[in-house]
């Protein structure tokens, strides 16, 4: 946080997320959290940051001005506080990848909207993958009559004799066991839980 409000161009610069592992390994900062130190407006211009390095990408007829940027900030704050700055830097850069589809004579804030979205399913996807597999995987350990905390402290001290074919399946489940503990796993198993109730997501804030 303190690096962010110090000097907010160099932060989202210097942000560099190749893939969602990128994104879920990074402090958890979301918006919500820094609008509490610096209140919407400040987080408005942070984003704002982001948008303008991605409009100024595209050379289209028909662009975005700054009140669009404004509006388009808000929207994102209203409707993804739980996000952190990495994910949409990664969305964005994927946008400018054409991972969303091509952009014909036109930039506006429901494009940009759209493109959040569709990023926002392959977060959950990703989110649901790992956490499936993760438990998968767990349950094979258990019923084998190993105990998961055993399992893990013996491929630590495989770890610990050079074998790296342990180095790797550790890493693997360390990984998978702290995405389990964001704050935005929890979040996403609060939603696919009210979605399994109510047959749709949960939009209380």
């Amino acid at each position: 946080m303190k690096d962010l409000l110090a000097s907010p161009k160099e932060y989202c610069r210097e942000l560099a997320p190749k893939n969602l592992s990128d994104v879920f390994e990074a402090p958890y900062l979301p918006l919500s959290r820094i609008a509490i130190e610096i209140d919407q407006i400040g987080v408005r211009a942070i984003l704002s940051i982001l948008l303008t390095e991605l409009v100024s990408f595209f050379n289209v007829g028909k662009t975005m001005n700054d009140m669009q940027v404004a509006m388009t900030c808000d929207l994102i704050i209203d409707n993804y506080p739980e996000y952190k700055l990495e994910d949409f830097k990664l969305c964005f850069r994927n946008a400018m990848a054409l991972k969303y589809g091509k952009l014909f004579d036109r930039l506006d804030g429901g494009i940009i909207m759209e493109w959040i979205s569709k990023y926002s399913r392959e977060r959950n996807e990703y989110v649901s993958i790992s956490a499936e597999s993760s438990a998968r995987e767990i349950e094979e350990i258990v019923n084998d009559g190993i105990f998961y905390q055993d399992y893990l402290v013996n491929l630590q001290e495989r770890v610990n004799n050079g074998d790296l074919e342990a180095k790797e399946c550790l890493e693997r489940h360390l990984s998978v066991q702290a995405i389990l503990k964001k704050p935005e796993y929890i979040k996403y198993k609060k939603d696919r839980e009210y979605t399994r109730l109510h047959g749709k997501g949960d939009t209380r804030r």
